[in-house]
């Protein structure tokens, strides 16, 4: 390999290397509604930016270990389902026929999604569904 070339193949590596590691920004990042809240924690999600998603959580959740694909999930629709006071609300991720909850809480104006409340959601919805299937 002449000392040209070579220097060229090292420097396309280390322009390799520099871009490994790093996750894409997300390109939506707004905290001033509960469904604005979600959809920034999904897009979060979607492109990996662990920075955004974290900002997008409650203080109380940003410190732990956060695991948070939805690389593909492509389309879906956001709809306040509820607001169950002033700072708590509950808003509906659907994706085709199947729907979810995120339960989101109003910090120092901004609303976040807390994790730990959207599971207590869902075992709450799956509970109702299996009271009130016939036996």
């Amino acid at each position: 390999m002449q000392p040209r070339t070579r220097t060229l193949a090292v420097a396309a590596l280390a322009t390799l290397l520099a871009g490994c590691g790093r996750s894409a920004k997300s390109s939506f990042h707004d905290l001033s509604t509960p469904e604005n809240a979600a959809r920034s924690f999904l897009e979060a999600g979607r492109v990996g930016d662990m920075d955004s998603l974290r900002a997008s959580v409650v203080a109380a959740e940003r410190k732990q270990e956060l695991h948070c694909d939805y690389g593909e999930l492509e389309r879906y629709e956001l709809r306040l389902d509820r607001h169950l006071d002033d700072e708590h609300a509950v808003v509906m991720l659907a994706v085709g026929p199947v729907e979810s909850p995120f339960a989101v809480q109003r910090e120092q104006g901004e609303w976040r999604v807390t994790i730990h409340g959207s599971l207590q959601l869902m075992q709450s919805m799956l509970h109702e569904q299996i009271a009130s299937s016939p036996r």
